[in-house]
C-alpha cells in the first residue's frame, strides 16, 4: 500500500509538471534560440576571458526575423591581444542576402572591449512557408608570445543559433 501511495504521488507530480511546462505563451514573438561561448583562454594567453552571444528570434507584430549578436573580451594578461570579431546573419530565402560585421582590434592589458549588432530581416508580404534564420558570432584573439612580431598564438570563441518559423 505504501509504494502504490508513493508512485500516484510521483505520477501526480510528474503530470502537473507536463502541464505546467506546456502552457501556451501569450506573446507574440516565437522565441527562437540562443547559444554563448565563455570563459578563460587557455595558456599561453594568460588572465584574458572571452564571451560570445547569439540570439535568433521572430516577432509577429512586425514580421520580422532577427538575430541578435554580442562579445566581450577582457585582458588581465602581461601582454596586448588582437582580436578579431565576425557577426552573420542569414535567412534561408534565396531574396535575402547575408548580413555580417567584421572588425578587429586590440586590447591592451588590463582593458576590455566589446561589441553588439542586431540584424533584421523584413518578412512582411513573403510567400507563407517555414523559414529558418541563423546567426554565428566568432571572437578569435591573437598573441605574440616569443617577442618575434608575429601572432602566433590563437584562440577561438563561437556561438551559432537558429530559429525556424512559418509565416501564416
Amino acid at each position: 500500500m505504501k509504494n502504490f501511495f508513493v508512485f500516484t504521488l510521483t505520477l501526480l507530480f510528474a503530470t502537473t509538471c507536463l502541464l505546467i511546462v506546456n502552457l501556451p505563451a501569450d506573446d507574440d514573438y516565437e522565441w527562437g534560440s540562443s547559444d554563448g561561448d565563455y570563459g578563460d583562454a587557455p595558456a599561453p594567453f594568460e588572465n584574458v576571458y572571452g564571451y560570445t552571444w547569439v540570439t535568433c528570434w521572430y516577432d509577429t507584430d512586425t514580421s520580422h526575423a532577427y538575430s541578435s549578436h554580442h562579445f566581450f573580451l577582457t585582458n588581465e594578461g602581461w601582454r596586448s591581444v588582437r582580436w578579431y570579431s565576425h557577426f552573420w546573419c542569414d535567412m534561408d530565402d534565396p531574396f535575402l542576402a547575408p548580413k555580417e560585421k567584421k572588425d578587429d582590434g586590440w586590447v591592451e592589458m588590463n582593458e576590455e572591449d566589446s561589441d553588439s549588432e542586431v540584424f533584421s530581416y523584413d518578412m512582411a508580404g513573403k510567400r507563407k512557408k517555414m523559414y529558418t534564420i541563423e546567426g554565428f558570432t566568432n571572437l578569435q584573439i591573437k598573441g605574440d608570445f616569443d617577442g618575434n612580431g608575429t601572432l602566433e598564438k590563437t584562440y577561438t570563441w563561437r556561438a551559432y543559433a537558429d530559429h525556424d518559423f512559418e509565416l501564416d
